[in-house]
């Protein structure tokens, strides 16, 4: 249940919390986060340098501030705005597919008042007119998600995970705080023409796995809860992903042995539930052949968490 006020999402609220924010950051919370971590037997485990417990402490905090100011929304690309052709930019629409949605999903979508819709979807990799017998990946995005502050996960080794899949990005002393700021919200856009978005986890599994050569990349619809307003509650990111894989099954005729579903953060969890529906509730599409699962938000329960548990020490 969440207490949290809604005061800093309205102006002139929002820019004078920004600047006390910031402020605050720089001149209290990074120096006092170096003063407390200088022993290696005060960091959160000691194998971790004093760079990572900083820069995981001030990605924190944005996280914190850009919920409360719902500034993440800056960082999305609106494909409505961007150039509607293939070959520039890999754009394409998907078409909502209601008749796959039965049993308690689809009580679920009445309830919460989710109807299905058309949404955007990109091609990244080869432009070459596509053949039925290529092998593909459908790519589900990550997505920021934040409970308590106290319950946030690290996503430090998800981030050491990416470069090593897909590059190192190039570090300056004065960029690496914009580089893990720009995690936030790099794990909740499609987009091939925003920098932050996940287009390096796709060339990065393109340039990595050369038997596959494009994936095509989902941008479903984000759930929002308080203190923010809510938006595309359950079970509107799953209705999507039935619609993007019918897209490329029924539609572009591509075999599901030929498919391989990846699932990043929120967006692995998603393929996890796209799975179980589609051998439970839909035999006219068979699932991919395989699917590979990047740091997946599959366990929402708190049993297991605590001072010493792996969401602390790690």
């Amino acid at each position: 249940q969440y207490t949290e006020s809604q005061t800093f999402l309205r102006q002139p609220f929002k820019a004078l919390y920004l600047i006390y924010f910031i402020i605050v950051l720089i001149l209290v919370r990074i120096p006092y986060c170096v003063l407390s971590s200088l022993l290696a037997s005060w960091r959160p485990h000691p194998s971790w340098s004093l760079l990572r417990v900083v820069r995981l402490r001030t990605l924190h905090a944005a996280m914190e501030a850009m919920t409360k100011t719902s500034m993440y929304h800056l960082f999305r690309a609106d494909p409505l705005r961007l150039p509607k052709t293939v070959d520039t930019e890999g754009l394409v629409w998907v078409e909502p597919t209601p008749d796959l949605i039965v049993g308690d999903i689809k009580e679920f979508a009445q309830r919460n008042q989710v109807a299905p819709a058309r949404i955007a979807g990109y091609w990244f990799g080869s432009r070459l007119p596509l053949t039925k017998n290529e092998k593909i990946i459908y790519e589900l995005h990550g997505e920021f998600s934040r409970r308590k502050r106290d319950m946030m996960q690290p996503c430090t080794d998800h981030m050491r995970f990416r470069r090593r899949l897909c590059g190192q990005y190039t570090l300056t002393p004065f960029l690496w705080l914009s580089t893990e700021l720009a995690c936030v919200a790099q794990l909740g856009d499609a987009s091939p023409v925003n920098y932050l978005g996940n287009v390096d986890l796709c060339k990065g599994l393109l340039m990595h796995n050369q038997q596959f050569t494009r994936a095509f990349q989902l941008e479903y619809r984000l759930s929002q809860g308080p203190p923010l307003p809510s938006e595309n509650p359950f079970p509107a990111a799953l209705i999507d992903a039935v619609a993007g894989y019918h897209y490329l099954v029924k539609v572009l005729g591509f075999n599901p042995s030929n498919i391989l579903l990846v699932g990043e953060s929120a967006g692995a969890g998603l393929a996890i539930t796209l799975l179980r529906y589609l051998i439970q509730h839909v035999p006219s599409l068979p699932p991919p052949a395989a699917t590979l699962l990047v740091s997946p938000g599959a366990d929402w329960g708190t049993s297991h968490w605590g001072p010493h548990s792996s969401v602390a020490t790690h």
